[in-house]
């Protein structure tokens, strides 16, 4: 596997790769399970990686799940923390997709699943996709009413 290759692709992701970015990238399945199992790479995820010398942060956090579940936005207090509302550091990381599929469950990781898909369309902060503010607004409302005051 060519770890300078993977490390470009990790650069504007937080230190992370995907497998399917991985696999674009030249990777096999057999080197990918390998650097997984034998190192260099730190399974995250299913299907998601942290690069050797990446160090966790809260946006690698947050990075990692949002690539992990297909489709997905950081949304509601991940949103929330992202456009830079403060917010308690043991908020659980919460994303929203807009397809009613099975994602996988991932630990400390709240996945919502809104009937209203609108306006999901993802906007970047610091390279993340995540939902709009007015958008973060009425899901933050849903899961912390207080908080939306302070927000605007």
């Amino acid at each position: 596997m060519d770890l300078l290759r993977l490390r470009l692709f990790a650069d504007e992701h937080h230190g992370l790769i995907t497998r399917a970015a991985a696999l674009r990238l030249g990777a096999s399945n057999a080197s990918w399970y390998r650097s997984i199992h034998g190192g260099p790479l730190e399974l995250v995820h299913p299907g998601v990686a942290r690069l050797p010398g990446a160090p966790p942060t809260r946006l690698q956090t947050i990075a990692a799940a949002v690539l992990a579940v297909p489709g997905a936005l950081a949304s509601h207090r991940t949103a929330a923390w992202l456009w830079g509302v403060p917010r308690a550091h043991d908020d659980p990381i919460e994303l929203i997709v807009g397809a009613r599929t099975r994602s996988p469950d991932l630990e400390g990781v709240i996945v919502h699943r809104p009937r209203d898909r609108r306006d999901l369309k993802p906007v970047l902060r610091s390279n993340i996709p995540t939902t709009n503010v007015l958008r973060l607004l009425c899901d933050l409302g849903a899961v912390d009413a207080p908080a939306v005051v302070d927000a605007v």
